[in-house]
């Protein structure tokens, strides 16, 4: 799978703009950080695949929807009260 959404055709120079100054966010701040892409609304699925699979290698995750986001939100603190 990491072969075929690496193609060059899915770049985006934007976008990589925007990983790097998350992920410079990210460490000053140590905070984390998220992307919520309405992937379902908004391009196309391998494009968006392209960009969960950059995000994620800057160790940002990469949601396709707010809720998403919420639940994993939620496990996380779930998790660290466990602790």
């Amino acid at each position: 799978i990491k072969n075929i959404f690496n193609k060059k055709q899915y770049e985006n120079k934007s976008f990589d703009v925007l990983l790097d100054a998350f992920s410079k966010l990210q460490k000053k701040l140590n905070l984390p950080i998220s992307i919520i892409h309405r992937s379902r609304i908004h391009g196309s699925l391998d494009e968006v695949n392209y960009l969960a699979i950059n995000a994620l290698k800057n160790g940002i995750p990469f949601f396709d929807s707010s809720e998403r986001a919420s639940k994993a939100i939620n496990k996380i603190i779930e998790w660290q009260k466990s602790k």
